[in-house]
């Protein structure tokens, strides 16, 4: 019973062993668009062992991620979605019921077209936008093989 025992241990350690226990690295680096870094975006790494590793960039462009296994990456940025527009605001003196009761459905169709629609200021931009072509890892062309414990990775994205 013992060696069925044994080999049942020693079976599933070798299978362990198999089962993509890669080196691992920490990947570093800076991203920029068109010469100046890019900030506000999250670049994640897709490894071999098919595990996401993600990193939000900091004001200079610079990240750093750990334990991305050694071997080849596909690389995805992305931006976050722009905020939703602000609700809109009433008009200037009026008064609804605080409890969001409808006390006369007719007044309230009246209230409800006059309130005035405020517009979301336009995004603020700075330089070139980052093409939506860079979020899917099989179409940003961006990839790279890590290699070593500590692997170092800039690149400038074009817009």
């Amino acid at each position: 019973m013992r060696g069925v025992c044994a080999a049942g241990v020693l079976g599933l350690a070798a299978l362990a062993v198999g089962c993509g226990d890669y080196p691992r690295a920490r990947v570093h680096g800076k991203l920029t668009l068109a010469g100046r870094p890019l900030t506000g975006a999250t670049v994640i790494f897709l490894g071999r062992d098919n595990m996401t590793y993600i990193a939000d960039l900091h004001p200079d462009g610079s990240y750093a991620v750990d334990r991305v296994p050694e071997g080849p990456v596909r690389v995805s940025v992305q931006k976050p979605p722009p905020r939703p527009a602000p609700r809109p605001n009433p008009p200037a003196g009026w008064t609804g019921d605080a409890k969001g009761k409808i006390a006369d459905p007719v007044d309230d169709r009246a209230k409800a077209s006059r309130l005035d629609v405020v517009e979301a200021p336009p995004a603020k931009t700075s330089g070139p936008q980052l093409p939506a072509r860079y979020a899917d890892p099989n179409q940003s062309g961006l990839g790279f093989e890590v290699k070593g414990p500590d692997h170092e990775w800039s690149v400038d994205l074009k817009p």
